[in-house]
């Protein structure tokens, strides 16, 4: 069901995109949840006004003093941005630093989890700022979520993100996933 292994697909994307590009720390704390299926993955790229143009994107990461960011904004077209087949969801999304350059060259990736895990021995706790907007209806892979918005710091002015590689380097780790992803819907399609 091609459908049902997009949720898969996109999991072993993001724990490669972590692998490769995050830090040890990251890593250590992500991996092992995205390996066991107690985090599924997205990833978030394309907004509604911009359409698929990643040189027009307005959602926002603010530096919030102690290693994580604040992330405003909203994305579209997001397989699997919302369910409750796993105990969280780890969203890959593209965003602007304040003082970035203009144009793609001043986009960094952000892993921007459903829940925190702040509880105690490192538990799922606090829900992090990240919300369904609405569903896109489709044909195709219906049974498969597709978010036709996901609001990032829409209540509180700031989702919790953390950096996964350098700063304004987000869009050529991105590619570590899409282009994996991409050899993936081709196989779907063939099959």
């Amino acid at each position: 069901n091609t459908s049902l292994m997009s949720y898969h697909g996109l999991t072993v994307g993001v724990t490669n995109l972590i692998r490769h590009h995050a830090s040890e720390e990251l890593q250590a704390e992500w991996i092992p949840r995205l390996a066991t299926g107690e985090c599924y993955g997205t990833m978030c790229l394309s907004e509604s006004h911009a359409g698929s143009s990643l040189t027009d994107i307005r959602t926002k990461a603010v530096d919030r003093g102690d290693g994580t960011y604040a992330i405003s904004g909203n994305k579209m077209w997001i397989t699997g941005g919302d369910h409750e087949l796993s105990d969280s969801i780890v969203h890959m999304v593209l965003a602007k630093l304040p003082d970035a350059p203009p144009g793609t060259k001043g986009i960094s990736l952000f892993l921007v989890p459903k829940h925190l895990y702040d509880g105690p021995d490192r538990a799922r706790g606090t829900r992090n700022d990240v919300y369904l907007g609405g569903l896109n209806h489709k044909m195709g892979q219906i049974a498969s979520t597709n978010a036709g918005e996901l609001l990032f710091g829409d209540r509180t002015g700031g989702a919790v993100g953390y950096l996964v590689g350098e700063p304004n380097k987000g869009l050529l780790a991105m590619f570590t996933m899409m282009n994996e992803l991409r050899v993936s819907v081709g196989m779907g399609a063939a099959s």
